[in-house]
């Protein structure tokens, strides 16, 4: 999805672009389902945190906390539907267009 003129400078002027809808219903449902399997998984092997909880609080502090921002790492290493995403082709125009063709991802 290439990038009109007005979406570049409004992101050149804003930091952000409003785009059209980028991803179809049917691909936004197969990533929720993924995200919550993938948070399912995660959550029985620790493997994630409530950035809401403070540093160093237990696993039990961290579900009972009384917000909940919880955050997993490496979605793109677990998840083959989120590591498409990577490659998109409607993502990824659009990011060309902001930032040229050489592009590095850079994840941790």
């Amino acid at each position: 999805m290439p990038l009109t003129q007005d979406q570049l400078d409004a992101f050149w002027l804003n930091g952000f672009v409003a785009c059209e809808k980028v991803l179809t219903d049917e691909e936004l449902e197969t990533l929720r389902a993924e995200y919550d399997r993938q948070f399912e998984i995660a959550e029985q092997g620790g493997q994630w945190r409530n950035l809401s909880a403070d540093d160093g609080a237990t696993v039990t502090a961290q579900k009972t906390a009384p917000k909940q921002m919880l955050q997993i790492m490496g979605m793109g290493e677990r998840s083959m539907a989120y590591r498409q995403l990577l490659y998109h082709p409607r993502i990824l125009d659009a990011v060309q267009d902001i930032i040229g063709p050489n592009i590095m991802l850079f994840h941790d």
